[in-house]
């Protein structure tokens, strides 16, 4: 079980700028508070073994990802008891099973909390994922490989089960929850998609450049294509040989 105190200064998700709460994520609907009775998976998970990186694109590369979401970090302010600190070369994961409609899970990594910053990321699945990837992904020569049948306390693991945020209550209530457990469930309740960055690089800046000047010329041409078409036009019209045939002109009467 984890428990942590919580300190007087606590922030709500308004003021993090966060935006209200929504009872969607991803397309995915949340189990209402009151509901949610399931005990929230805390890990240690091991960055020492497997770079954060690579960790992301394992948890993208699943069958039932379905998006990535960031929040801020709902227990930040919280004092952590002695001896439940994270270890060095480590960061903290929650993982939340159940917790949307068809027994759809998330997973929040505080990825901040090294950093100094009030963030979480969290990756949303349509689906259970505990027994699947994170009690399997171990590390492999500085990469991570799944496999079955991994102790509990095996080192090599990337995701290290250290404990259980629960509830608290038995029914279905808000009142009284566990904060921790309950400020999970707000903060997944106020995520937001994570804001795509577009790489310019100097290769793809020379493409748009050499594509932007043809475009350039393509209608540099037409216009001039244009104008001499419509000069060509108005010189037909003013060239009375083109025009319809005369009647025979009169002789011309000269004084003598």
């Amino acid at each position: 079980m984890s428990m942590r105190c919580e300190s007087p200064y606590v922030k709500s998700h308004e003021s993090h700028g966060y935006g209200r709460s929504h009872d969607t994520v991803a397309g995915l609907q949340v189990i209402q508070y009151r509901s949610y009775q399931r005990d929230i998976f805390i890990y240690h998970v091991r960055t020492h073994l497997v770079p954060l990186s690579a960790v992301r694109r394992a948890l993208q590369g699943q069958e039932r990802y379905r998006d990535r979401l960031t929040s801020y970090d709902p227990i930040r302010y919280f004092d952590v008891i002695k001896g439940d600190e994270v270890p060095s070369g480590c960061i903290e994961a929650a993982y939340m099973p159940s917790v949307l409609h068809g027994y759809g899970s998330a997973l929040a990594l505080r990825v901040g909390s090294d950093l100094g910053s009030d963030a979480v990321d969290w990756y949303v699945f349509n689906g259970p994922i505990d027994e699947s990837f994170l009690s399997r992904i171990v590390c492999a020569d500085g990469d991570w490989i799944m496999r079955s049948g991994v102790e509990s306390d095996d080192p090599l693991k990337v995701f290290d089960l250290v404990g259980y945020a629960e509830k608290g209550l038995k029914t279905r209530t808000v009142r009284g929850a566990n904060r921790e457990h309950k400020g999970w469930h707000d903060a997944l309740c106020a995520s937001q998609p994570v804001k795509k960055k577009v790489k310019l690089t100097w290769k793809n800046f020379g493409h748009e450049l050499k594509a932007d000047q043809e475009r350039k010329v393509r209608g540099t041409a037409s216009g001039l294509e244009a104008q001499e078409e419509n000069a060509g036009r108005g010189a037909e019209a003013n060239d009375g040989s083109k025009g319809p045939p005369q009647p025979p002109q009169k002789p011309v009467t000269r004084c003598k």
